[in-house]
C-alpha cells in the first residue's frame, strides 16, 4: 500500500470508543492500517478470516469494518455484501479501500454496501478523518436505534401508542 505524505500530522480519532475491525489479507498491511487507527484513539480488532467477520462484528460491538481490496479480488465485495446481509438491523458501516485507477471497483464496492469507499493511495490524515465521520455516523445511529428501542419499550410498559397527553 502506498501512503502519501507519511510526516502529516493525524488528527485524533472520535472519542476513542469506537471499535474498528480491520480485515487484509496481507498480515503487514493490517498491522500498518491497524497502527495508524490506534494512534488515533480507535479501538481496533485485526481479522484474516472472512467467513467470521459477522460473529465477530457481533462479540467486539463492532461499529465499523475496515475492507481493503486488491484489484482483481471479487471475493472482498462479496464479503462486503455478506457481511451487510448477515447483520441486519445492527447495520455495520464498513468503508472499503480501492486503487485509484479502477473506477468499476469503485461502483461494485457502492453496490455491495459500502459506506465509504476511499480511493489509494491516500493520505494518512485524509484516511483517518474520514475513518473518524463514519465512526461518529455509526456510533449515532446506533444511539437513535437504542432510543427508539427504548420509545417503543416505554409506550409498551405504559399502554400508550405514543400520544402526548393533551391536558
Amino acid at each position: 500500500m502506498t501512503w502519501a505524505a507519511e510526516t502529516d500530522s493525524v488528527p485524533q480519532g472520535d472519542d476513542g470508543l469506537a471499535t474498528l475491525i480491520v480485515y487484509h489479507t496481507i498480515e503487514d498491511e493490517a498491522r500498518r492500517l491497524a497502527d495508524i487507527l490506534r494512534d488515533a484513539h480507535f479501538w481496533v480488532v485485526q481479522s484474516s478470516r472472512p467467513a467470521d467477520l459477522d460473529l465477530q462484528c457481533e462479540r467486539e460491538h463492532a461499529d465499523l469494518v475496515l475492507l481493503d481490496i486488491r484489484p482483481g479480488e471479487e471475493d472482498d465485495f462479496e464479503i462486503c455484501r455478506r457481511l451487510m446481509e448477515r447483520t441486519g438491523a445492527r447495520r455495520v458501516s464498513t468503508i472499503l479501500m480501492v486503487s485509484a485507477g479502477r473506477s468499476d471497483d469503485l461502483e461494485k464496492a457502492h453496490a455491495a454496501g459500502a459506506s465509504e469507499v476511499l480511493l489509494k493511495p491516500i493520505h494518512r490524515v485524509e484516511f483517518v478523518r474520514r475513518v473518524s465521520s463514519v465512526a461518529r455516523l455509526a456510533k449515532l445511529r446506533g444511539e437513535l436505534g437504542a432510543l427508539q428501542a427504548k420509545l417503543a419499550r416505554d409506550g409498551a410498559t405504559t399502554g400508550e401508542s405514543g400520544k402526548r397527553d393533551r391536558d
